[in-house]
């Protein structure tokens, strides 16, 4: 259940790849050149043009309508699929081979400080690509005239805030560690409004169980993983008007809803009462980390977690690394977490939740944990040859 909510988050960082696309901004952003089997009018450098004045591809594409079903047919594609990728085309045209210095800017809707909110538009757009209709609706909604105005104020977006791989404003690219934070917390918000829609329209999955909601279920989950003893735990139970035989049906009952919810939407919701439960030794820095993820899919602007460091960074990257280790291996890694360095799954899971806020804010920071994690796991697997490590 935790690991789902893991996972989520790993998505987002890019670090999990075989995440579900529309949870992953990637490593950098260019926008898509759709290819439809007609070949492109050659633009006006320097010019954009409105939507079907002469020399557009929309403009032919209304003149020579037999013309363009032809091409639609052997594209497989509906004439409302076939406009919007020549609309798009002819919007993209609009930046190739222009100097930034020529571009004429188009804001739309946004002002030029409303980079955050630009990309979740961005996102909500172009992730309802396969779905024409939807994504009209969704240019109108944000307030955009056409698919054309739309690729306009991308492409100044990207004049201002990419980072230039050639003369064109067309060669932009969202790729700089701040912009890609930034394009972090607008997919964290697009992902958050998604999951709050899905609650809303199934709440049967997250009412109560037996009285016990998922939140309270994490909480719970999160002090046993303290390693309270079976006295103790009782004890907590009862505390919550609970046996031990509730106990089983109230966690059997989520956990099969968890498995039925390809959203991920209750493990979200439980993972972040889990780590803002305050339980262990690392409680604090769980709960700050809970905090701010909450913060930035709530804004859309990055938040990180505050307080003191759980461990250095370093020392994060290390006990990943070590447990990559042990899993390969066959260790318990439960075991060896509370043998090498004295803390239990909780505090591992606190860690996490802290140490991401970080990297999501400085993506630089995932280079450096994978690059650490790699050199440490290596050091843990060879421990025992080399007998440099001590228990």
């Amino acid at each position: 259940m935790l690991q789902k909510f893991i996972d989520w988050i790993l998505t987002l960082l890019g670090l999990k790849k075989d995440a579900p696309a529309q949870m992953s901004a990637g490593p950098s952003y260019t926008a898509p050149v759709p290819s439809f089997g007609a070949p492109a009018m050659a633009p006006q450098v320097g010019i954009k043009k409105e939507p079907g004045s002469p020399g557009t591809l929309l403009a032919d594409f209304m003149a020579n309508p037999a013309k363009w079903q032809e091409h639609a047919r052997e594209a497989d594609f509906s004439m409302e699929q076939m406009e919007m990728n020549v609309r798009e085309r002819d919007g993209r045209a609009a930046g190739e081979n222009c100097p930034p210095q020529q571009w004429q800017d188009e804001w739309g809707p946004l002002s030029q400080g409303q980079l955050d909110d630009f990309f979740f538009q961005m996102f909500e757009i172009e992730d309802n690509q396969p779905d024409p209709a939807k994504q009209k609706q969704l240019l109108q909604q944000f307030g955009y005239r056409h698919r054309e105005q739309y690729e306009w104020v991308k492409l100044t977006f990207m004049k201002y805030y990419g980072t230039p791989s050639g003369g064109a404003v067309d060669d932009h690219l969202f790729n700089s560690s701040e912009i890609q934070s930034r394009m972090m917390a607008a997919r964290m918000k697009q992902t958050q409004s998604k999951q709050n829609t899905f609650a809303a329209q199934n709440s049967e999955l997250l009412a109560p169980v037996e009285g016990v909601t998922v939140e309270q279920y994490a909480g719970i989950a999160a002090r046993q993983a303290t390693g309270l003893s079976m006295p103790d735990f009782q004890a907590l139970l009862a505390q919550n008007g609970m046996d031990q035989a509730k106990w089983d049906r109230v966690s059997g009952e989520w956990v099969r809803r968890m498995s039925m919810d390809t959203t991920a939407t209750i493990a979200t919701i439980y993972g972040k009462a889990f780590s803002g439960s305050g339980a262990g030794t690392y409680g604090a820095a769980g709960a700050a980390g809970a905090a701010a993820m909450n913060a930035t899919g709530a804004s859309g602007q990055m938040h990180t977690a505050g307080g003191a460091e759980p461990v250095s960074f370093e020392k994060y990257c290390e006990i990943g690394g070590a447990q990559q280790a042990w899993a390969a291996s066959g260790k318990d890694v439960n075991a060896m977490l509370k043998q090498a360095f004295n803390i239990s799954a909780l505090d591992w899971s606190n860690m996490s939740t802290y140490w991401m806020t970080k990297m999501m804010a400085d993506i630089g920071m995932m280079t450096r944990m994978t690059e650490l994690q790699s050199f440490y796991a290596q050091k843990y697997a060879s421990a025992k040859a080399d007998g440099d490590l001590q228990f």
